[in-house]
């Protein structure tokens, strides 16, 4: 199957050059929808919930995502990414306490265990740079012409 579809995307790139170089020009438009669902949330114990089925272990605590990778805890505002180093004594005292998190990765809830849907965040791919920082110059006002 792998062979056919390199072989049928070679002979469709191979049609593009020649009509390209035959001086032919078109326009092609790709259209694709995909639906991502939030996550869903499991109660572990008082202010800390944990990610179901993530493969990392990911928690969700003080209004904040938790992620433990490589020895170290990372927040984020959102579970689809941007995630940044938090130091230990940064920590709330709730994510602190989890004394193996790895045992949380691909959580499945048990029978009458509380489960709610993540709450939505703003992915933060989408963020718009903010036009006052400190390290960008301000741009200089138009003065008049001297």
């Amino acid at each position: 199957m792998k062979r056919l579809l390199m072989t049928m995307g070679l002979a469709a790139g191979s049609l593009s050059l020649a009509l390209v170089s035959a001086g032919c020009t078109g326009q092609t438009e790709l259209r694709a929808t995909a639906v991502v669902a939030e996550p869903s949330l499991v109660y572990v114990s008082p202010g800390l919930w944990v990610v179901a089925d993530s493969e990392l272990p990911l928690f969700y605590s003080d209004g904040l995502y938790w992620l433990y990778r490589d020895g170290y805890w990372h927040s984020s505002s959102s579970y689809w990414g941007g995630w940044v180093y938090a130091p230990y004594p940064r920590l709330p005292i709730v994510i602190r306490s989890i004394q193996r998190p790895r045992q949380y990765t691909y959580y499945r809830p048990r029978p009458g265990q509380r489960v709610r849907v993540a709450p939505r965040t703003r992915d933060h791919r989408a963020r718009q740079p903010q036009a006052t920082r400190r390290n960008e110059r301000v741009p200089a006002r138009p003065g008049r012409p001297r």
